[in-house]
């Protein structure tokens, strides 16, 4: 296999590895990865912090929430640079629960990096064969 596919196959499953992770520390609660310090009484509106985490996944995450017609706002922050990590502020309507915006944000993110993985192993495939190597 050609070196930079071997790399990018290692990518794009260390990435489906991390998403798995953090959906795992989600469903647990883990307060070493993640805590709410505001929720309001409905649960309609809260902040997470993310504890060791950056852009790469706050943006990602914060897009893939948004895609949810139920949820009204959702932005984060990254108070200081040297501070490894961010908040992400989610606020929802029709009473849907925050935490259940958010592991539903976690669980479309991770199908699209299935699908991503998918779609790059194919055409590493037809590649391939379209150059007659093995």
């Amino acid at each position: 296999m050609h070196a930079s596919v071997h790399f990018f196959l290692i990518l794009f499953s260390n990435l489906l590895l991390i998403n798995n992770n953090i959906i795992y520390h989600c469903y647990n609660m883990d307060k070493s990865f993640f805590e709410t310090p505001y929720i309001n009484d409905d649960k309609t509106c809260a902040t997470f912090k993310f504890f060791f985490e950056d852009h790469t996944l706050a943006n990602v995450l914060r897009n893939q929430i948004l895609e949810n017609p139920n949820v009204e706002f959702c932005g984060y922050s990254i108070p200081h640079p040297s501070e490894e990590y961010f908040q992400l502020q989610i606020q929802t309507r029709n009473g849907l629960n925050v935490y259940d915006a958010l592991l539903n944000g976690f669980e479309e993110l991770s199908k699209l990096c299935d699908k991503t993985k998918k779609l790059f192993i194919e055409a590493v495939d037809k590649f391939k064969i379209d150059n007659n190597m093995s």
